[in-house]
């Protein structure tokens, strides 16, 4: 055709640079005043490629008249106000077939329709820039390799500037600036989502958990003046300002920073996280390999619900795409007695332990002892008082995995 398509369907790859190379190509051969329709928008990479084309070619996003039907599903389109287009489009989507695939409900997928302008402007733009902190460690390296993956520009804020780089370079490192205020906002310049998953697991080095809610605040409100949009924060199941743990009580104070301030938000609270560098079942795993028996605290039937440290990625990244206030319990499918986690993991590595019941406070006085030995904290007076008070194993479903 010489004047190029009236009408386009985007229902390809969900990473970044495919998306991008199709709307390239649509760009060329959809002519001025038509559509392009593309499936599963609230993926990062597909939002983030239209968004370029949007500010950098003048596309724009067309507002929905009807809400037509097809097939099993009804399933709205952001259609055209020109008539005669929006049908052709209907046959279109109805030959192809194309909104009966994947398992999710259709009901649930967004879709975002753009109109080709008929002089298209120029202009630049970095598109899909998301802010991580602590991007080099635990929870936030597995989100940071979710937003890479989707196409993302990723820049850390990090207390640990030096720490080894899994990414090869790929994420922009700056130091966190918590005591000079314009160099935190000018480290978050050009930020659309902030992840932050900033915490101390105990206080160390001149830093408590008082020091830790403030150094949040210094972090939200520089976001505030940034012009930064959204933060997903990382936060613990069952946080309580009333709570007589110190972790926890931080961790409480910390989420009224995030809801308290102008930016739109989402809370991740999880509970005992595994896979990947996790602390307690590396360490229960550890000392099952090297002992022949196992000290437990009290009864051993305190509740644990671990949640994969993927999930959680998932489930932050997810979240952090929302436009709504949202706060999320993050958990794994099993409850376990602490002791019958004990007994999955070791015999996960093959080994069989002898349980010992032990006083709580004899049993940190052991955890420290091996720490002091292997030079590191194996368990905190907090953690132990958290997990023996069902901190960590929320009642109610397990999250849905985000498709």
């Amino acid at each position: 055709m010489t004047d190029g398509f009236s009408a386009a369907f985007v229902d390809g790859s969900h990473i970044f640079h495919n998306v991008f190379v199709d709307l390239f190509f649509l760009w060329e051969v959809v002519r001025p005043g038509g559509l392009v329709i593309l499936d599963d928008y609230q993926w990062p990479s597909v939002a983030t490629a239209v968004r370029y084309f949007e500010i950098n070619t003048g596309w724009q996003p067309e507002q929905s008249t009807e809400r037509p039907a097809y097939g099993p599903t009804d399933c709205r389109i952001l259609g055209s106000s020109d008539p005669t287009k929006l049908r052709e489009l209907q046959a279109v989507l109805a030959r192809r077939g194309t909104l009966t695939a994947g398992s999710a409900p259709l009901a649930a997928r967004r879709e975002q329709l753009v109109r080709v302008a008929p002089n298209a402007g120029s202009g630049t733009v970095i598109a899909g820039r998301t802010w991580v902190t602590g991007a080099f460690g635990y929870t936030g390296r597995f989100i940071t390799r979710r937003l890479l993956d989707a196409g993302h520009e990723v820049r850390t804020l990090t207390g640990h500037p030096s720490r080894p780089d899994p990414f090869d370079g790929k994420v922009d490192v700056v130091r966190y600036a918590f005591d000079d205020p314009p160099a935190m906002v000018a480290s978050l310049q050009g930020a659309e989502v902030l992840y932050n998953t900033y915490w101390v697991r105990f206080p160390r080095r001149g830093t408590s958990f008082d020091q830790a809610v403030a150094n949040t605040g210094a972090l939200i409100r520089a976001a505030e003046v940034a012009g930064v949009r959204r933060v997903a924060h990382i936060s613990i199941t069952n946080p309580s300002k009333d709570s007589p743990l110190a972790y926890f009580r931080g961790k409480a104070r910390a989420e009224e920073v995030v809801v308290g301030s102008a930016l739109s938000h989402a809370i991740v609270r999880p509970t005992v996280l595994f896979g990947g560098g996790d602390v307690l079942i590396n360490n229960i795993a550890w000392l099952a390999r090297r002992l022949p028996f196992f000290a437990v605290a009290g009864t051993g039937e305190h509740r644990v619900r671990p949640v994969c440290v993927d999930d959680v990625a998932r489930l932050a990244v997810d979240a952090g795409c929302s436009e709504e206030d949202l706060v999320i319990d993050a958990v794994g499918p099993e409850v376990f007695t602490f002791e019958e986690l004990v007994r999955v993991v070791a015999m996960a590595v093959g080994r069989r332990v002898h349980i010992l019941h032990v006083p709580p406070g004899l049993l940190v006085g052991l955890a420290k002892g091996l720490g002091l030995m292997v030079r590191d904290v194996m368990l905190t007076s907090d953690e132990l008082r958290g997990l023996m008070a069902g901190l960590v194993a929320t009642e109610g479903p397990r999250p849905g995995r985000p498709s």
